[in-house]
């Protein structure tokens, strides 16, 4: 059936990918379904301008990536770009949400501060986002947007979830918080979160699944499709964090 939100196949080939050694360096994180969780499309955001209040059900149909941003990580914000421009916008979005509590990497307070800050700062050169931009909200703590404490409710964090406590601004540091700024999640077209990703898996590294997604294969074909996916992206991050240990070493 397309769209079936029966996740039995997909949570099948995720349990014996773990068996089978594909962890992805524990940097990403399945989002299990349960009957009668509520989709993203039952939430509301603001605009960045904060004038409107924007409801995700706007977004109905497509493959979402959702992202707490700051002026980090730079080169990932050209991948989101990058990723915009390679699906047309009624099958695919990227939606941001701007953070300062990681290190205070995100200083701007309003639309102009933050977008001027792309654009002449970090990445700067002109930089323009090519995709949606929300009003900057806390992603932890007890002023945490509700629409956060979704997400980490929907998503468990992945296994190499670590915190920098002295550059992480908010108390208490509670099991599932994001940990630091470009945190992914994956939602399908039905609006159900699918995957959470720690921040050193690029927006580059989804691809694949992102395209499975877009394709609403049947559910057996989804699971073989991710499966394959899966196995790219362990290799891709195993190798990457082999490369970085290398680099480290005298």
């Amino acid at each position: 059936m397309v769209g079936s939100t029966d996740s039995t196949p997909l949570m099948t080939v995720l349990l014996t990918l773990v068996v089978t050694g594909v962890t992805g360096a524990g940097m990403f994180s399945s989002c299990p379904h349960t009957p009668g969780m509520k989709s993203v499309y039952e939430h509301s955001v603001l605009s960045l301008d904060e004038a409107r209040n924007i409801s995700l059900s706007e977004y109905s149909g497509r493959v979402l990536l959702l992202v707490n941003v700051a002026t980090c990580f730079t080169p990932q914000y050209y991948q989101l770009n990058a990723l915009t421009d390679t699906h047309p916008d009624d099958d695919f979005a990227i939606v941001a949400f701007p953070c300062n509590q990681f290190a205070h990497q995100e200083p701007g307070e309003n639309r102009t501060e933050i977008l001027n800050g792309l654009r002449y700062v970090r990445p700067g050169k002109g930089f323009i986002p090519g995709f949606d931009i929300m009003m900057k909200i806390e992603v932890n703590g007890p002023k945490e947007d509700p629409f956060y404490t979704y997400i980490k409710t929907s998503c468990p964090s992945p296994t190499a979830t670590t915190y920098d406590r002295g550059e992480s601004f908010w108390t208490p540091i509670k099991v599932n918080d994001i940990s630091w700024n470009f945190e992914k999640i994956l939602v399908d077209r039905t609006g159900r979160p699918r995957f959470r990703f720690l921040p050193d898996v690029e927006p580059n590294d989804i691809q694949d699944m992102i395209n499975v997604l877009l394709a609403q294969p049947s559910p057996a074909r989804e699971a073989e499709l991710l499966s394959n996916a899966l196995k790219t992206l362990d290799s891709v991050l195993k190798d990457r964090t082999a490369s970085k240990h290398g680099a480290s070493e005298p």
